[in-house]
């Protein structure tokens, strides 16, 4: 009886929560990657203090990310970058509904109307990201915030937008994981956060008064989704602080409301979701 040849055994498993924990880690160190200024990287130690992993675990998220083309390292400072794939990535994902498309009409009406300075955010994870940018007519321009630039969310106004009108247990979560970065805008610690937040709600906008920038005031509103607790987007106005006086403050939210609303019903009529992480 001729013999057989068994077939190789499986290969070992994986258990899903080491699986799910490494991705967890790695879009980590991503998200602080990207949380920082394009040009000015982040050192090894930076990325261990911040992450909390351990000196092993990153060096090995690292070497898999730059592997992948997701995160490069500059030969000579040793700095680490996010790499082209990455934003790549990310300039897919946004074209999938045609957001900036979709959304410059908007923000190009709210100008006209408003003469001041309009800003389009999105959520990434704890963070907000300004995606484009209109200037109004008006000569003094608040140019607070450049494309591609991220905050925490609940700095400024668009930021705060995404937030605030989240589910309150998402919300809060959010508050916790971001806390250590409030700090380093003095003005903005977590009680100050929370207090916003709070007058929002109630105020059915977002109002910074200054807290970014002395003597620049900026409104937003989030872009609804299904519903207004599954914002899309943000659409915000900054300017000098004369021009957000309450009467004209008023003015501006209701500007902002029926273009967010519009270009909600446009974003969720092509199939868009929140922006989670």
């Amino acid at each position: 009886m001729p013999s057989r040849t068994l077939p190789p055994p499986p290969p070992a498993k994986v258990p899903q929560r080491e699986g799910t924990q490494s991705i967890e880690r790695a879009l980590r160190v991503l998200r602080l990657l990207a949380s920082t200024n394009y040009a000015s990287g982040m050192s090894f130690q930076d990325l261990e203090d911040a992450s909390g992993l351990n000196r092993s675990t990153l060096y090995r998220i690292l070497g898999a990310l730059r592997a992948e083309g997701f995160v490069e390292r500059h030969p000579a400072s040793g700095l680490f970058f996010l790499g082209m794939d990455f934003l790549a990535l990310g300039s897919a994902s946004m074209n999938r509904f045609n957001l900036r498309e979709l959304a410059r009409p908007h923000l190009v009406r709210i100008a006209e109307q408003t003469e001041d300075t309009v800003f389009l955010s999105i959520r990434s994870g704890a963070d907000s990201i300004c995606v484009d940018r209109q200037e109004g007519a008006f000569p003094i321009k608040a140019l607070t915030l450049n494309i591609g630039d991220r905050r925490p969310l609940g700095i400024g106004a668009g930021a705060l937008a995404l937030l605030a009108f989240l589910p309150r247990a998402e919300m809060e979560d959010l508050v916790a994981r971001n806390a250590r970065r409030f700090p380093s805008n003095p003005a903005m610690a977590v009680e100050n956060v929370t207090a916003l937040v709070r007058r929002s709600r109630e105020e059915g906008y977002a109002f910074n008064d200054g807290q970014v920038l002395k003597s620049m005031c900026a409104v937003g509103v989030p872009v609804p989704g299904q519903t207004r607790r599954q914002p899309l987007a943000a659409l915000s106005i900054a300017a000098i602080s004369e021009r957000m006086r309450a009467p004209r403050r008023a003015r501006l939210v209701a500007i902002l409301e029926e273009e967010a609303k519009a270009l909600g019903a446009a974003l969720v009529a092509r199939g868009a979701q929140p922006l989670g992480g």
